[in-house]
């Protein structure tokens, strides 16, 4: 035992060293007072703090809107296709009702920061409430876009698009890897919204201006690399509840989570938590290193997978603890892909509206409306770009690695995901909203 928890304490000591050498925050407490100022009038997620209770009643009252698409369990119709009259009062029906909800939310259109209370309890496992509101407000405000587009109000539906992704980026001081990808989520509702809007009309040169600008500069991967710093310092946290669980004089309310020894034992095994946290931080550290690019990331959790795998038996917590990353990696380079699509979608209809015509090339938009064409995060190639009879797309391979030709369709059955991701556009005179009294008994337009 002694043997044991030298070699443990010798080891986690290393980890730590090599955290604080390389200038890495070793306390939740010392991250969070890294993070830039933020005043109260500036923090978008006080104003989603004081809707809280707006957005349970949602919850609380979901048999009342389950036909409304987003809140409720009903889809949008697919991107183009004409929406029912059914769906498009019931859609009326709850904004009516929202309406001071909606009200407060247009203050987070100034608000591109915001940041939520972060407490780490006694027990690290723990869930964040705040994740819930804020993809709900997301999806209101989403609502209230399609419905302003609809009247042909479409620059205050830009507009909301703008307040979707600063919703969204309440969460990007969070240090956990979930806040990260609901961020992600809401950012992508943002961007689907844009593309929707702009198929139901068309919108000044400077509303579009001013989305492409509050979209400039946001790389979804900065936000993905301080969730795995969170993610590493949540394991140092985790020592130090298993640690303290032999010293606490009462033993903690919620329980401990099945996979652990009885406290008597700890005594015995500290040497060996020592060395599984100290394998923890190393792995962890090697993957953030290695994560210097949405691409490297995929390969970096591989990696990092595979020795996980190969660990031998006496590294029993780290198995049990250490999730595959390579999931969520192959969503934080989507999550870029398509921002930077959606970019220069916008990019390209600035240029129509200039000149007339959608441009040839994405170089076209150089330097007049982006500094650079992109790469795709999944190959390093410019961004793809075709021109179609009705449409534009600006499109990533995505996942599979395959140019698939703009296939951004609703992904086929048994796929979670469509083939390429990107942005659409269709030429002015396709666009506008379209209603239909009732579906034909085969469409699948309403679920």
């Amino acid at each position: 035992v002694t043997i044991s928890k030298m070699i443990g304490r010798s080891a986690l000591r290393t980890q730590l060293q090599r955290l604080h050498d390389a200038g890495e925050a070793l306390t939740f407490d010392e991250l969070r007072t890294r993070l830039p100022a933020l005043a109260d009038a500036d923090n978008s997620a006080l104003v989603l703090d004081e809707i809280r209770g707006s957005l349970a009643s949602l919850r609380e009252n979901d048999a009342q809107w389950r036909e409304v698409p987003l809140v409720g369990k009903a889809k949008l119709p697919a991107w183009g296709e004409p929406w029912t009259e059914e769906m498009v009062e019931r859609v009326a029906a709850f904004l009516d009702e929202h309406d001071s909800m909606l009200l407060r939310l247009d203050a987070v259109h100034d608000m591109p920061r915001g940041r939520f209370e972060f407490k780490l309890p006694y027990n690290p496992w723990f869930s964040l409430p705040e994740l819930t509101d804020v993809r709900a407000a997301a999806k209101v405000e989403s609502l209230a876009a399609h419905r302003d587009a609809a009247e042909s109000k479409t620059e205050s539906g830009l507009a909301r698009c703008v307040t979707i992704f600063n919703i969204g980026a309440s969460l990007r001081d969070s240090p956990t890897l979930i806040s990260a990808l609901v961020s992600l989520a809401v950012e992508s509702t943002a961007i689907d919204t844009a593309e929707r809007v702009l198929s139901f009309g068309e919108s000044g040169n400077e509303s579009l201006r001013l989305l492409q600008e509050s979209w400039e500069g946001h790389e979804y991967h900065d936000v993905f690399l301080t969730a795995m710093r969170g993610e590493r310092l949540y394991h140092v946290a985790l020592h130090e509840y298993i640690r303290q669980r032999d010293t606490a004089s009462t033993p903690n309310p919620q329980g401990d989570p099945p996979m652990f020894w009885p406290r008597k034992m700890n005594w015995a095994l500290g040497g060996l938590l020592e060395l599984n946290s100290a394998k923890s931080l190393e792995l962890l550290g090697d993957f953030i290193e290695a994560s210097d690019s949405p691409r490297a990331a995929i390969a970096a959790a591989k990696t990092y997978g595979r020795e996980v795998g190969a660990l031998p038996g006496w590294y029993y917590l780290c198995k049990v603890v250490l999730p595959s990353y390579t999931a969520a990696c192959e969503m934080s380079a989507a999550g870029a892909a398509r921002m930077r699509c959606a970019r220069l979608g916008i990019a390209a209809e600035r240029f129509r509206l200039d000149l007339g015509r959608w441009p040839v090339q994405l170089t076209d938009l150089v330097p007049d409306y982006v500094k650079a064409v992109p790469v795709d995060p999944f190959d390093g190639q410019p961004m793809r770009y075709r021109i179609d009879a009705d449409r534009i797309v600006v499109y990533s391979i995505s996942q599979n690695g395959v140019d698939d030709g703009g296939d951004l369709a609703r992904p086929p059955k048994g796929s979670k995901r469509p083939l390429d991701v990107g942005f659409r556009l269709l030429n002015p005179d396709l666009r506008g909203f379209k209603t239909i009294e009732r579906p034909d008994a085969d469409d699948d337009l309403v679920p």
